[in-house]
C-alpha cells in the first residue's frame, strides 16, 4: 500500500510537470496509479479479512476441542467446571449422574476399540433422552452427569425408564460384544446447599446404589 500511494504520488508530480511544461491536463499517470492503489488496497482489505475469517474459525475449534469430549462429542469436565463456577442460581436445579457398567471387563475381553463403542454408544442414549430437560456432560472414562435447571418440574424416573428401554434396544441389537448397563442417579438442589458439586455427590450415592442393585 506504501509503494502504490508512493507510486500515486511521483505519478500527480509527473502529470503536474507535463501540465506546466505542455499543457496537457490529461493525467494518465495519475489516474492509472490510483487504480492501481485502489487495487493494492482492495486486496490487502480481503488479504487481511480471509485472515480474521480464518483466525475466528480457529478460535472457535479451540473453543469446542477445550469444551467438548472428542470421543462423544459432549461437554467435557472442563465445560462442566466452568458452569458450576460462573453459573448464579441453582434453584430447583436437578443433577442426574451415570456410570456405565462393566467397562473395564469390555475392555478386558473385547479391546478398547469394543470399550470405545461402549462408551460412544451408550452416551448417545444419555444424550438423546436427557437433552431436551439439560446439558449432558462426560466428566470423566464411564462418568456423565446432566444439570436440568428447573429438575423440579420433570418427571425424572419417566425419562430414566426411558433410557433403561433404549438401553435393552441396544443390547437386543447386539452392536457391542458385551451387555451395556448405565446405572444412575439424581439429586435436587436444596435451600441449604451452596454448591452444585454437593448435589452430584448425592446423586452419586443414589447412582451407586442403583449400580450395585443391577449386579445382583
Amino acid at each position: 500500500c506504501i509503494l502504490a500511494l508512493i507510486l500515486v504520488f511521483l505519478s500527480t508530480i509527473i502529470d503536474m510537470a507535463g501540465y506546466y511544461k505542455n499543457g496537457n491536463d490529461s493525467g494518465v499517470f495519475g489516474r492509472i496509479a490510483f487504480l492501481l492503489f485502489i487495487l493494492v488496497l482492495g486486496l490487502e482489505a480481503s488479504r487481511q479479512a480471509v485472515a480474521r475469517l480464518k483466525k475466528g474459525r480457529r478460535i472457535e475449534e479451540l473453543e469446542q476441542f477445550a469444551l467438548n469430549d472428542s470421543m462423544t462429542g459432549m461437554y467435557n469436565r472442563n465445560a462442566y467446571d466452568y458452569y458450576i463456577n460462573n453459573e448464579k442460581c441453582f434453584d430447583d436445579c436437578m443433577v442426574v449422574t451415570f456410570d456405565l457398567n462393566n467397562l473395564k471387563n469390555c475392555n478386558d475381553n473385547y479391546g478398547h476399540r469394543a470399550g470405545d463403542a461402549y462408551i460412544i454408544n451408550a452416551a448417545r442414549i444419555i444424550e438423546n433422552t436427557f437433552e431436551r430437560y439439560g446439558k449432558c456432560y462426560r466428566i470423566g472414562g464411564d462418568e456423565f452427569c446432566c444439570i436440568i435447571p428447573k429438575g423440579k418440574s420433570v418427571d425424572i424416573e419417566r425419562v430414566i425408564r426411558k433410557l433403561y428401554h433404549d438401553v435393552d434396544v441396544l443390547n437386543n441389537k447386539r452392536i457391542i460384544p458385551t451387555e451395556v448397563g448405565i446405572a444412575c442417579g439424581y439429586a435436587v438442589f436444596k435451600v441449604d446447599d451452596t454448591e452444585l458439586e454437593k448435589v452430584r455427590e448425592r446423586a452419586d450415592e443414589e447412582m451407586y446404589q442403583r449400580k450395585k442393585e443391577m449386579k445382583m
